[in-house]
C-alpha cells in the first residue's frame, strides 16, 4: 500500500507542476502561458485593455529574467527583470528608432 501512495505522489507532482494556460481577470487583462502551483511561472505573455503588453519569464507571478515590454505607442524595453521591476541589462526603444 505504501508503494501505490507514492506513484500517486508522483503522479500528482508531475501533472500539476507545471500546466500551460490562458486566464483572464475581469478587466480583461490577459495571460496565455506556463503556471506551476495556481502562478504565473515560466514563459508567457500578459495582455492589457490599453494595448499594453509583456512577453518574457516570469517567477511567481512576478516579471524575472529575460523579457519585452511594450506600449501601445511603439516604445519598447527589452530585458532583464527581478521581483516584476527593470533589473540589470536592457534597452529602451523608442518608435521613432
Amino acid at each position: 500500500m505504501k508503494e501505490s501512495s507514492k506513484i500517486i505522489k508522483f503522479m500528482e507532482k508531475v501533472i500539476f507542476k507545471f500546466i500551460l494556460g490562458k486566464y483572464v481577470w475581469f478587466e480583461n487583462r490577459v495571460y496565455e502561458g506556463d503556471w506551476e502551483h495556481n502562478r504565473m511561472h515560466g514563459k508567457g505573455k500578459i495582455t492589457w485593455v490599453d494595448g499594453r503588453s509583456y512577453e518574457g519569464e516570469y517567477q511567481y507571478d512576478k516579471k524575472h529574467g529575460f523579457g519585452t515590454f511594450f506600449w501601445p505607442d511603439g516604445r519598447k524595453y527589452a530585458g532583464y527583470w527581478k521581483d516584476g521591476k527593470q533589473h540589470g541589462r536592457g534597452e529602451y526603444f523608442l518608435p521613432n528608432g
